[in-house]
């Protein structure tokens, strides 16, 4: 659960500190370190990367990579505000938002009524008690209520998780 720490050196950016970490990105890193001022990084400081190792997936696929071309996944046009977008959706219970080009933006997981508990996220999954995000994760940063419902948001891990009746039904990350 503790966060790696990298030491800045002479030279370094966000950018040079997210490459040494597979799926960190610089807004991650600003997050996690309050970092308002991208210039003043200074040698010697440390920066902490992540509460988890790499960046969250769903269904295999971060935010930013493509869409799969498979034939059991589901994929529709949406338009939002003019621009073209698609909801692709698989069996499993993935669902992904991608531009024209297939580069994902947004991305969540349901559990289908099919579908056991067998999807997963860093420990936690799909039917897993609730107990087990305050587990793994610890306290959320904030509450979010949306249409379908009320997610715990952590913001360092960019993952927020749904439960209901004592369960993790869903989650998505930004």
């Amino acid at each position: 659960m503790l966060g790696k720490q990298y030491i800045v050196r002479q030279g370094d950016t966000l950018w040079d500190i997210a490459k040494e970490y597979d799926g960190v990105t610089v807004d991650q890193i600003k997050r996690l370190n309050n970092i308002r001022n991208t210039h003043r990084l200074k040698p010697g400081q440390k920066k902490h990367q992540s509460r988890l190792d790499q960046a969250l997936t769903i269904g295999g696929r971060r935010l930013g990579d493509t869409v799969p071309e498979a034939d059991n996944i589901k994929r529709q046009p949406l338009w939002i505000e003019g621009e073209a977008f698609h909801i692709s959706r698989d069996p499993q219970g993935h669902h992904w938002i991608s531009r024209a080009d297939g580069s994902i933006v947004f991305a969540w997981q349901t559990m289908p009524r099919q579908v056991q508990a067998e999807s997963g996220i860093k420990g936690l999954h799909l039917g897993d008690k609730a107990d087990r995000v305050f587990k793994t994760l610890g306290v959320a940063d904030r509450k979010i209520t949306l249409s379908n419902g009320s997610y715990l948001a952590y913001d360092e891990a960019g993952i927020a998780i749904q439960i209901q009746h004592n369960k993790i039904n869903g989650w998505f990350i930004y």
